[in-house]
């Protein structure tokens, strides 16, 4: 990264090189990586030290441990410059050029590093200062440092944007969604849901990787899961549409880029996909539980929506949570029956038809409990009613 600084100002001790790519064995331990890997990387470090008027001998032995390292003056021009022995080695060079003394000579285990008085005189380094003001005086700045610290923003910014908060955020917006679905009107739900995928959006914003595109589409599939939901029951182009635009909003959020072309991109849209993914599957694991336990969960009891007692003792209450029992029972039910609303309905309740409870979903207007409603259609096992009007 130095190298590619077009001004290179050290510390007289600090220090300067070292950077010979190592990896982990099987056995977890470092070591030097193979000869294919230090070519390359040598042949980059090279161009970029050539471009920007430094070594590239010298630049190279930073990297690589087996060159050798001369200071050379050429015999006619007089110019000092540093070369390796294969560069000495090539045909008509070791003509022109007088060897002075050996720089770096290899053994194998060390990299070329130097301090940043060694540095200078390289020609490695521009300059050395000792502390900031000495800094400003050589690049010939006034006025005060202005120092950039990270801020509370910052900090926030960083954990809303790793992996287990991202999923953290997903799996309790969707769960929360889940129980504003299931208990329409009270709002509980429906504003943790919006608080967490507003935080999720908003460090995105903040990280870069997000604008209203993504935001756009995720509100677009809310709106046809709820169309989904309210207006045309079952699970159809609606609903799956619904999924996949809040999925496509999801990944897009986390990414800089429309499209991976890099094996770099792939790999984070590949990560993106992993976390929402596993938070769906959370999500559903939980939905299930949650559907089935729905009035034993001490917090969700409170939202769950029961018949009040009756007089006459009670009724075959097993079919307010048994929905292959309503199922079964929904055959014996005809479009045009009258019953009671025995819950309101906002706009899912329950509502009793000749003495038997069944789930039911109002068709516009709220219900309140007493009221008496028609079964306007039924679909599967769902039953949607209306207010009769006296």
């Amino acid at each position: 990264m130095a190298l590619g600084c077009d001004q290179i100002v050290m510390r007289p001790t600090a220090q300067l090189g070292d950077a010979g790519p190592i990896y982990a064995d099987e056995y977890g331990m470092f070591q030097h990586a193979p000869e294919k890997v230090r070519s390359n990387l040598s042949s980059r470090i090279r161009s970029l030290a050539e471009r920007n008027g430094r070594s590239p001998a010298l630049a190279q032995a930073m990297v690589d441990n087996t060159v050798v390292v001369h200071r050379v003056i050429h015999r006619t021009r007089g110019e000092q410059a540093f070369m390796t022995d294969n560069e000495l080695a090539a045909p008509g060079e070791k003509d022109k050029w007088d060897v002075k003394e050996q720089v770096f000579k290899p053994n194998n285990k060390d990299f070329l590093e130097v301090t940043g008085t060694r540095a200078v005189e390289l020609g490695l380094a521009n300059a050395v200062a000792q502390d900031r003001q000495e800094l400003a005086t050589l690049l010939g700045m006034a006025g005060e440092w202005q120092v950039l610290k990270r801020t509370w923003i910052d900090t926030t910014v960083y954990v809303l944007n790793t992996p287990l908060v991202t999923v953290l955020l997903f799996l309790i917006g969707m769960v929360a969604l889940f129980v504003e679905f299931s208990a329409p009107g009270i709002s509980i739900g429906g504003l943790l849901s919006a608080l967490c995928f507003t935080l999720f959006f908003w460090g995105r914003f903040l990280g870069g990787t997000a604008g209203w595109l993504e935001v756009i589409l995720f509100l677009l599939g809310i709106l046809f899961l709820l169309v989904e939901i309210f207006v045309i029951p079952g699970f159809g182009v609606a609903g799956l549409s619904g999924v996949l635009l809040i999925i496509v909003s999801l990944v897009m959020a986390g990414q800089d880029f429309l499209m991976p072309t890099t094996g770099s991109q792939w790999r984070t849209t590949g990560n993106s996909l992993l976390m929402v993914m596993g938070a769906g599957v959370g999500f559903i694991a939980l939905s299930i539980t949650m559907t089935r336990y729905y009035g034993g969960i001490p917090f969700l009891s409170r939202l769950a929506l029961t018949p009040e007692p009756r007089e006459d003792g009670p009724l075959e209450v097993a079919r307010l949570t048994a929905n292959v029992g309503q199922a079964t029972a929904i055959e014996l039910l005809d479009i045009g029956s009258v019953g009671i609303a025995e819950t309101p309905l906002r706009p899912a309740g329950k509502a009793i038809f000749d003495d038997e409870f069944y789930d039911v979903v109002s068709e516009g207007e709220f219900v309140e409990t007493g009221d008496q409603v028609r079964i306007m259609d039924i679909q599967g096992n769902r039953v949607i009613v209306r207010k009769v009007r006296g």
